[in-house]
């Protein structure tokens, strides 16, 4: 492998390990809530959960070649599905060995680079077959090992903790917590109101000034009767007979005159007050327009963020199965918000490892259909209708056997034999997102336990999308899912 592909396994291998942290501690939550004994309901719907972070650790592991952490979390998927099927029970001592397994995977998090073998082996790759039996008496680990990682002998894990307390360099980065930056953000979107005060601000001045105009055009009506008014009682001093202004005139023209000169100064100033309104509320519009758009792209990423781990993914896949394929990525540049991103990282590799898995055919197969011997797989992304995103994942492959799809709802109780052969092709391809519900006929390290459309379809639900499916017998599969570009909207 050359200098630059370790250095991009590496990176991708660094932002793994964040999402594994993540799910290990889903695992761990769930596993403390069966020690309490819950109902049957609750302890089932706790099952399923633990069931599906490890099916989601197991995948992100494989991407990233972590080989052992993805043989733990099939056995850990084993010990989920026996109780599951309740052929065993979530048992102290079942438990205990679970989680002993979540403190090897952190302990092989938690090992550097330097002492990690090929495949990201480590001296406890020996134990992980064993936790296949946690759902039976026999213990996983040695009786007498501590059950908490943080009290485990030096003498368990020599070569982890031989480089524990070695420093690596920190990269020139800072990672914040989503729900930081998600505060941030509508911090500066209730900065929108300064901007809208600052516009009615400079509105009411804007009132006032044509108030004044209208005044202006009032007053110079009323300084022509007032001259004339003065013009009769106060004729030239040559004149005869002049008659002077009663008294109550005279002090009511003179306060006409100061009222006149008072409210031309009042209209000056309320003009500059109007400029100056106007200048403030174009700044601060500025301002707050750029600090709204400059703090929602820190929660923008463009799709090769995530993209570029899938070329590998679907590369290893292939080797592993005998396929081949090539992956095809459009609209890398289209930025989408981080917390979408992330949330929609299981479901992308799922859907990718179903076209690998059950879409493409091996090149003999594609071969006697007259195909090219390498399939194309396809994952695409683009605007549309302004404000939403459409994700694409498809294949060139064998398509959905729709009658496969039928049978194995059956089996599980979705549907009754009358209601599948009531159903539509698009009806019944929907039933590809039920949990349970699967074509294939053995349970593999890569899929076979019906989860993983089950999860792409309960994200983007939970994200406000929706996901539909085209399928051609012999012409390959298309997922298409309809997303919002961003989570945060303004109030």
């Amino acid at each position: 492998m050359s200098t630059r592909e370790d250095e991009f396994l590496k990176s991708l291998r660094a932002t793994f390990r964040v999402e594994a942290d993540e799910h290990l501690q889903g695992i761990a939550a769930g596993l403390l809530e069966l020690e309490k004994g819950p109902a049957p309901d609750e302890q089932r719907r706790l099952v399923e959960t633990v069931f599906r972070a490890a099916h989601s650790l197991k995948g992100a592991a494989r991407a990233v070649n972590f080989t052992e952490v993805e043989s733990i979390c099939q056995s850990l998927e084993d010990v989920f599905a026996a109780w599951k099927r309740q052929e065993s029970n979530p048992s102290p001592q079942a438990l205990d060995k679970v989680h002993r397994a979540l403190d090897a995977v952190s302990w092989i998090l938690a090992a550097p680079e330097t002492q990690r073998g090929a495949g990201g082996q480590t001296p406890l790759s020996s134990h992980a077959p064993a936790l296949r039996q946690a759902g039976t008496s026999v213990p996983p680990w040695p009786v007498n090992e501590p059950v908490r990682a943080a009290t485990a002998p030096a003498e368990v894990f020599p070569s982890l903790m031989a480089g524990a307390n070695e420093k690596t360099p920190m990269p020139e980065t800072v990672r914040i917590a989503v729900a930081k930056l998600d505060t941030h953000l509508l911090e500066a979107e209730e900065m929108f109101a300064a901007k809208l005060t600052a516009g009615q601000h400079a509105a009411d001045l804007r009132e006032l000034v044509e108030r004044f105009e209208e005044w202006n055009k009032e007053s110079a009506t009323v300084q022509r009767e007032v001259r004339a008014l003065r013009q009769t009682f106060e004729p030239s001093a040559s004149a005869q007979g002049a008659v002077p202004l009663p008294p109550g005139l005279t002090r009511l023209v003179e306060f006409f005159d100061w009222n006149h000169d008072y409210l031309r100064s009042l209209e000056g100033k309320v003009a500059a007050l109007s400029r100056t309104a106007e200048q403030d509320h174009l700044a601060v519009g500025k301002l707050v327009d750029d600090l709204v758009q400059d703090s929602k792209k820190l929660l923008m990423l463009p799709l090769v963020t995530l993209g570029a781990l899938f070329p590998k993914l679907v590369r290893e896949l292939c080797r592993d199965q005998g396929k081949e394929a090539d992956l095809v990525i459009r609209g890398e540049e289209v930025e989408i918000d981080k917390r979408i991103l992330e949330e929609m990282k299981d479901p992308l590799i799922h859907l990718i490892r179903n076209c690998v898995d059950h879409g493409i055919e091996t090149p003999e197969q594609r071969n006697r259909l007259g195909k090219p011997p390498r399939a194309t797989i396809t994952l695409a992304v683009s605007p549309v209708d302004g404000n939403k995103v459409e994700l694409l994942v498809s294949d060139d492959g064998a398509g959905i056997d729709i009658e496969k799809v039928s049978r194995s709802a059956i089996e599980h109780g979705f549907i009754s034999p009358e209601q599948a052969s009531g159903l539509g092709e698009s009806e019944a391809l929907e039933l590809i997102f039920r949990a349970d519900v699967s074509t294939s006929p053995i349970i593999t390290q890569l899929s076979g336990r019906g989860l993983g459309l089950a999860i792409v379809w309960e994200k983007t639900e939970k994200l406000g999308g929706r996901v539909s499916v085209e399928s051609r017998r012999h012409g390959g599969t298309l997922i298409r899912i309809r997303l919002p570009v961003a989570l945060a909207t303004f109030r």
